[in-house]
């Protein structure tokens, strides 16, 4: 199979016309031409630049594939981020509640000991 760029000859120079795909123009290794019709040209570029292209076509394939992988993979992420955030902050409102309730257990077990006497301490 060749991938064949038609041109139509004018005085400006050749003007693109469109493409074409022909099982019969086996193009080598040279860029090969033929009169297509009155005042139109058909170029076939070789072989070797059309194995290139299917590939280079191949490759952007696989890494638009790959981004878009990745794209749902850093979306992922970003929710992931966000509920180990509110996990913290959850934690840390826990810890302060936590926090505050050990220092009221601290000032009412101060309180309850204040007007107990330690053992071998003598009141002067």
């Amino acid at each position: 199979m060749s991938i064949c760029f038609i041109y139509h000859i004018s005085k400006l120079g050749l003007v693109p016309i469109g493409v074409r795909i022909s099982e019969v123009l086996p193009c080598g290794l040279k860029i090969r031409h033929h009169v297509v019709g009155s005042g139109y040209v058909c170029i076939c570029p070789p072989l070797d630049l059309e194995s290139k292209l299917r590939k280079l076509r191949q490759t952007s394939a696989n890494l638009e594939e790959e981004n878009a992988l990745l794209s749902r993979h850093v979306e992922n992420m970003k929710v992931a981020v966000e509920k180990a955030q509110n996990e913290v902050k959850k934690q840390e409102e826990k810890n302060e509640s936590l926090q505050s309730h050990l220092g009221v257990l601290r000032e009412v077990l101060a309180a309850s000991f204040k007007d107990l006497p330690l053992p071998g301490e003598t009141e002067i």
